[in-house]
């Protein structure tokens, strides 16, 4: 799982994926709507960490969805 993390990390680096902050919002809003009813819930999912988290596995999927359409071409 390391090595797959740092491989999937360095193509986002090369192919400058990006997660914009509209993104990252939309994905944080589905989260709160479908966990976010308890207060301490919330307010994990509305931390800087949380959020950071959000952003990497975005743009990871990103990086997999651009590699799956690259190798499919």
């Amino acid at each position: 799982r390391a090595k797959t993390a740092l491989i999937i990390r360095e193509v986002a680096k090369r192919e400058e994926v990006e997660v914009t902050p509209q993104e990252l919002e939309e994905e944080i809003n589905k989260i709160l709507l479908r966990e976010g009813d308890h207060p301490e819930v919330k307010k994990q999912i509305l931390s800087l960490e949380f959020k950071e988290y959000v952003q990497a596995i975005i743009r990871n999927r990103k990086v997999l969805e651009s590699l799956i359409a690259n190798a499919t071409k």
